[in-house]
């Protein structure tokens, strides 16, 4: 099939990118899933693959305030090249250590570490670079296909991870993966990205945006309703989820890294549904509801997951778990844009950003933790009961713009 003369799949630089992040995202679930399932092998213990994914997630969270300024400065092809490089080398390490029997789980951890700390540099890289290399006119198809290939990642990921783990072995696995980031890295390095005119960048002034945007938050009250509920709350409480369904698939089904896969990749498939649906309902239920109504299915689809028997229970129960995160994903960005002047945007993004992230690890560790006293299946609920409690909390929120609606159209009416 020929490609038409204007269409972006014939900008070499573009698609040489694009293939590019979707070796590393399809690479980060490889290599989380790998994580995972090699720890509660070897081990047994769902506390310690808690502390991997913890240090598999800390260093990228705490790392990314810093890494988005750095791609507005330094040389973007450089950051991504290099980070698909050193990666690639780090898998091939683990990938070694595994075959030959030597790899400890410290070892790991710090390994861990070091990827997620390369990856923190080359997200942002991406995403700096793409309005470099595409036209105008091609933006928004460009970001379209880079938002289709994560969500494709995160369903095909795990799920042809998992087979592979049966197939080919988690050592086979590592070592996929880590020819797939050098060739990443090679294929890269033909990219041409327009160097940066350092003239135009501002000085960094980080901190007091930053103290800008925390005092902005605290004195609206219900923007930061939304953060604590929307972000850090969820955040803290859904972190270990991923933890919680390789447990249930391994013990309470007592199936493989195919069936963790297939119920990971179940709750993609219902995020990245909402995301088609999500635009086409929005103006008539209104993006406050659609958050209020998210947030409070989050909890309520969990709960059942708690009762599972078999697989299929399993993929129903996520799928309509990755139906409301769609839901809040879209809507919850969307509240704050509203609730949030343009001009001040940016920094209270960067303040909700750091909050939510800084739970992430928290949660994976105590996760873990309840994960060694604790039945899954009344973690579930604890984490269903609290989080649909705080989700139907925003009902306030709803009031108040309801409120705030009433008093447009009530000066409308007096200026006519």
């Amino acid at each position: 099939m020929m490609l038409k003369e204007d269409s972006i799949f014939r900008n070499k630089n573009f698609v040489l990118l694009w293939l590019g992040q979707l070796v590393s995202v399809l690479g980060s679930n490889f290599h989380s899933l790998a994580v995972m399932w090699y720890v509660l092998e070897i081990t047994g213990s769902p506390g310690k693959a808690g502390i991997t994914m913890v240090f598999t997630v800390a260093p990228k969270v705490l790392l990314s305030p810093f890494t988005g300024p750095l791609a507005d400065r330094a040389d973007r092809k450089k950051i991504i090249v290099i980070s698909d490089l050193i990666n690639g080398l780090l898998v091939g390490i683990i990938a070694i250590l595994c075959y030959s029997g030597n790899l400890e789980l410290w070892t790991l951890y710090m390994i861990s570490a070091f990827m997620s700390a390369t990856s923190a540099f080359f997200s942002p890289a991406i995403g700096a670079s793409i309005p470099s290399i595409v036209k105008k006119e091609h933006l928004v198809k460009a970001n379209s296909l880079s938002q289709i290939l994560r969500y494709s990642s995160s369903i095909l990921g795990p799920a042809l991870g998992g087979v592979l783990v049966i197939l080919i072995g988690i050592p086979g696995l590592f070592l996929l993966n880590s020819i797939s980031f050098l060739l990443s890295s090679f294929s890269e390095s033909f990219i041409k990205i327009p160097r940066l005119d350092m003239s135009e960048v501002q000085e960094s002034t980080l901190l007091s945006d930053f103290q800008e945007g925390i005092s902005y938050t605290i004195k609206n009250k219900d923007l930061l309703h939304v953060i604590i509920v929307g972000g850090v709350i969820i955040n803290f409480l859904f972190a270990p989820l991923s933890l919680i369904i390789a447990v249930v698939a391994k013990k309470d089904l007592n199936s493989g890294s195919d069936v963790y896969g297939t119920l990971l990749a179940a709750m993609s498939v219902g995020g990245l549904m909402m995301s088609f649906i999500i635009p086409k309902i929005s103006k008539k239920i209104g993006n406050y509801k659609l958050m209020f109504i998210g947030l409070t299915c989050e909890g309520l689809f969990l709960i059942p997951f708690a009762f599972i028997s078999n697989i299929y229970t399993g993929i129903i129960s996520l799928l309509l778990l990755g139906c409301s995160f769609g839901i809040v994903n879209v809507s919850l960005g969307t509240v704050v844009q509203t609730l949030v002047p343009n001009n001040i945007l940016g920094r209270v993004s960067s303040v909700m950003g750091i909050l939510c992230s800084v739970t992430v690890p928290l949660g994976y560790y105590l996760g873990g933790i309840a994960l060694e006293h604790y039945e899954t299946g009344h973690i579930c609920i604890f984490i269903g009961v609290i989080t649909a409690i705080s989700g139907l909390s925003t009902i306030r929120i709803i009031r108040n713009d309801m409120i705030d609606d009433e008093d447009d159209d009530s000066r409308i009416c007096k200026a006519s």
